[in-house]
């Protein structure tokens, strides 16, 4: 069973907080993936896929990562609401390779946060 832990609280839409992911994760040789996006308005019923061209910053969005460094893995999970989204990552509890990337994943997006000051406590949450 993997564990998720909430990492950050962003004051950017899923999809700007989406694209911020990928390029600090990406600037260090990390391999990321996105493996799902859903996005559903307050009024709807169900979530709907994403469309490829729809990239709506209203509503509420869910989009799942794989992040990898050679066989180790971690899965980010940032949910959106309107323009505020937070990050989770999940990692197996097993496997000390994933639970160092999974700390450096950490490291690397709070201090990149901080550095645009798009960083909120988690406190405050």
């Amino acid at each position: 069973m993997s564990v998720l832990i909430p990492i950050l609280k962003l004051n950017l839409s899923c999809v700007q907080a989406a694209s911020w992911v990928i390029e600090c994760l990406t600037q260090v040789n990390l391999s990321v993936t996105q493996t799902f996006n859903v996005q559903w308005l307050p009024n709807e019923d169900a979530p709907q896929a994403e469309d490829a061209g729809k990239e709506a910053d209203v509503g509420h969005r869910v989009i799942i990562f794989l992040v990898r460094r050679g066989s180790a893995w971690a899965t980010l999970l940032l949910y959106g609401e309107d323009t505020q989204t937070w990050i989770a990552i999940s990692k197996p509890p097993t496997a000390q390779e994933d639970a160092g990337l999974a700390a450096l994943i950490q490291s690397i997006l709070q201090s990149e946060a901080r550095v645009h000051n798009d960083l909120q406590a988690l406190s405050s949450i």
